[in-house]
């Protein structure tokens, strides 16, 4: 079972060797840090004789390279472009070493997702796993640089900073030992709170999109049933509440954005205070070292305020890694080891098959067979169970008591990617995917299939005028929006021939076409029907046209054989 700590040791260790390099050169970068403001005191002792016993700290260099005005500030430009190197670099090891990881994870994620077990998306729907997307990588990223590597780099450069100001000056390097953990505190625990207050306005904002994308897949009962002011009204209820999350999270986030550099400051203040005491009792002060640990302390606020905000990346990430452990717990077809089906004869079988959608029964007690090609009716009303079936047959259901045999072996303990490569469906609830007519039909993107797919979408639209039959290059708008029905059944028919399947399951194949694509369609189907088994699910009782080989009610449980009518 997957946790968000696993997870994280996961990624972090598959980036193993990056992570390293990164760390060598924000260690590398922070030395350089520190020695800019530490400079400044070596500065000082050149033009302004401010020296004393503790601003050699350079004397490790060779004398000539900071003896004089001159050479010093030569080493100092040296220095600031070794620091500019040195800088990028840290930055963008860390930001790539975040966007390589975040995109892995991503990867990951959405492979994971599309073999999520379809009663979960017909139980908690889709949108509900939108924001996964968005904010919450979002927040990983952060979590992972920010919160990771950043927290271990700003904690190695304080520690670093720390111990060059305790060369020094102890004194200032204690007051600072003694004063972060007082100031940390109350920091601490604004920021506790403000992780509550942010973790139920990331839920709020997710049901609010959830709530969008439902009311937008829904958009035509929308307007057919003049639904836009209850709509809108739910909206903004919705909207309110997490308007009142949105604006007492700004409270605390603006209190603690203060509260950092006042703490920090006053921090300053109470070191001033300390040295003018010093001074004043006589204490034999050093003026340049205490000028450069003056600039080096400067030089650290924005690393005490990075530390003293990761706590909220850390909550945030935190909550974001449990999201998506959970959703890895989620049920996944493809992750299941399981035999592949192997297809030798179209057989297709139901034992005492039990299906039920929560208390309402679908199936109980079903028993049905078909054997070998040829048309197969599959008959039965509105609510008999027909799409169900169709779901069962593919195996995205299961069956809860009984058996789906296809060739004799259950669909339940077979590989469902080797079931689905015997087993093509044709029906709008399989929504055309691609910008273009190649894009939605063909599996391959390869110039080399573009001349079989043209070939077949001209056989089975034939019966069209050439100046209304689509081209491969023709656009179908989003999930076919800029098809009629008759040409996106055309295209879904296509599509499942395109695979070269076996088995073909059709759902109510001929509701949206004319006279004269329906009669050409027949023929079609009829040719099919001797080299492919094909399951017609529709509610008419009989097609005059075509000569099915059996039928079967999902009414009455009631199948029988027909016999193939003698040509003549």
């Amino acid at each position: 079972m997957k946790t968000a700590n696993s997870l994280l040791r996961h990624y972090l260790s598959s980036f193993r060797k990056p992570l390293l390099v990164t760390l060598l050169v924000a260690f590398l970068s922070s030395i350089a840090t520190i020695l800019v403001p530490l400079s400044i005191g070596k500065f000082s002792a050149l033009v302004f004789g401010l020296s004393g016993g503790k601003s050699g700290l350079f004397d490790f260099l060779p004398s000539e390279f900071v003896d004089t005005v001159p050479h010093f500030l030569i080493f100092f430009f040296i220095l600031l472009m070794v620091k500019f190197i040195l800088g990028f670099g840290q930055r963008y090891l860390i930001s790539s070493a975040g966007e390589r990881l975040v995109n892995q994870i991503r990867i990951d994620l959405f492979e994971h997702q599309i073999g999520i077990d379809m009663s979960v998306y017909d139980e908690k729907g889709i949108g509900k796993y939108l924001l996964r997307y968005s904010g919450d990588l979002k927040s990983i990223q952060n979590y992972i640089t920010r919160g990771i590597i950043g927290f271990v780099v700003d904690l190695g450069l304080l520690a670093i900073a720390l111990i060059f100001l305790g060369l020094i000056n102890f004194q200032i390097a204690l007051i600072i030992i003694l004063v972060l953990p007082v100031i940390s505190v109350p920091i601490l625990l604004l920021n506790r709170k403000l992780n509550r207050v942010s973790e139920i306005r990331r839920n709020k904002r997710s049901n609010l999109l959830s709530f969008i994308n439902q009311r937008l897949i829904g958009i035509l009962t929308v307007k057919a049933f003049n639904r836009h002011k209850p709509e809108l009204q739910k909206f903004n209820k919705r909207s309110q509440v997490l308007l009142h999350q949105g604006l007492r999270y700004h409270e605390l986030a603006s209190l603690i954005y203060v509260l950092i550099p006042f703490m920090l400051y006053s921090m300053l203040g109470v070191i001033m205070f300390t040295i003018n005491k010093w001074q004043s009792s006589g204490f034999t002060i050093d003026k340049g070292a205490t000028l450069a640990a003056f600039f080096l302390l400067l030089s650290m606020l924005p690393v005490f305020r990075r530390l003293l905000k990761v706590p909220v990346v850390w909550d945030l990430g935190r909550i974001s890694l449990d999201k998506l452990a959970r959703i890895w717990t989620l049920p996944n077809n493809y992750a299941q080891k399981k035999d592949d089906l192997i297809l030798v004869q179209p057989r297709v079988s139901l034992q005492g098959l039990n299906f039920n959608f929560g208390d309402k029964p679908i199936f109980k007690g079903l028993n049905h067979r078909w054997e070998g090609r040829g048309i197969h009716l599959v008959r039965g009303n509105v609510g008999s169970g027909k799409t169900t079936l169709i779901k069962l047959l593919l195996g995205l259901y299961y069956p809860q008591e009984g058996q789906v045999l296809i060739d004799g072996q259950s669909s339940a303990e077979v590989n469902e990617r080797s079931l689905r490569k015997s087993v093509a469906v044709v029906s709008p609830d399989y929504p055309l995917l691609g910008r273009t007519v190649f894009e939605s039909i063909s599996y391959s993107r390869k110039a080399s299939k573009r001349k079989y797919s043209q070939e077949l979408l001209d056989k089975l639209q034939s019966f069209l005028p050439l100046n209304e039959r689509l081209q491969l290059t023709h656009r179908i708008g989003e999930g076919g929006s800029q098809l009629s029905k008759g040409q996106e059944m055309l295209l879904l028919m296509v599509r499942a021939l395109l695979t070269k399947k076996e088995i073909l399951l059709l759902d109510e194949p001929f509701r949206h076409m004319d006279g004269q694509m329906r009669k050409h369609f027949y023929i079609i189907l009829q040719e099919l029907g001797s080299s492919k088994m094909i399951l017609l699910f529709t509610k008419r009782t009989t097609i005059r046209q075509l000569t099915p080989v059996s039928s079967c009610s999902l009414d009455t449980g009631v199948s029988r054989r027909m016999l193939l009518k003698k040509a003549g």
